[in-house]
């Protein structure tokens, strides 16, 4: 009977060190997940309509993953193979850090620039799509790519409400700039009859 106690004890032990085992290794591979996750750059390239005038377009290419983004590369192919949309790649291929690509980008950090006036040929304009697809690396040598595809008929019927409290604020400081000028005229006037 006891020996069959200990082959039974035995038993539990080594199976019970094969769970172990199995589970250390599960662990194992979580945590190098979690830290690869943790150092991960994620580039997002997008537009974004500019707040003082609504046919004012700027393109944005910011990190949003958790790690730095290294040797960002981008290259532009048509979705709408017509004229405006090709002039729509020259005027992105103007743009250097499209054009040359960049060395790094931290976490939340961005690159921007003015893109368009989408009031120019606003018909046609509107109506054109391209694709970007981005290369880059992490600080690991990980290379991701990713595309996004950029189609200005997501523009069509956008409206602003109201004037940009940027605006009003600028058009403000223009007349109280004004104003002191006239005061300032005035009381120089006044000055000289004195």
């Amino acid at each position: 009977m006891s020996e069959s106690v200990a082959v039974l004890f035995s038993t539990l032990v080594t199976v019970s060190t094969v769970i172990s085992a199995a589970l250390t290794l599960f662990l194992l591979r979580e945590t190098r997940r979690m830290r690869h996750a943790a150092t991960e750059p994620k580039i997002d390239v997008s537009y974004v309509v500019r707040e003082e005038w609504i046919a004012h377009v700027d393109l944005v290419v910011r990190n949003i993953g958790v790690g730095g983004a290294y040797d960002i590369r981008f290259a532009a192919s048509p979705v709408t193979d017509d004229a405006p949309t090709r002039d729509l790649l020259r005027e992105l291929a103007a743009i250097n850090f499209m054009h040359a690509g960049l060395h790094y980008l931290s976490p939340n950090q961005h690159a921007r620039s003015y893109f368009t006036n989408v009031s120019e040929d606003h018909r046609r304009k509107l109506n054109s799509a391209f694709r970007v697809k981005v290369t880059y690396a992490s600080g690991e040598g990980r290379r991701y790519d990713d595309e996004y595809c950029i189609d200005f008929s997501e523009l069509i019927g956008l409206r602003r409400i109201g004037e940009p409290p940027l605006h009003r604020l600028a058009k403000t400081l223009e007349s109280l700039q004004e104003d002191v000028h006239v005061l300032a005229a005035r009381g120089k006037s006044h000055a000289g009859r004195g």
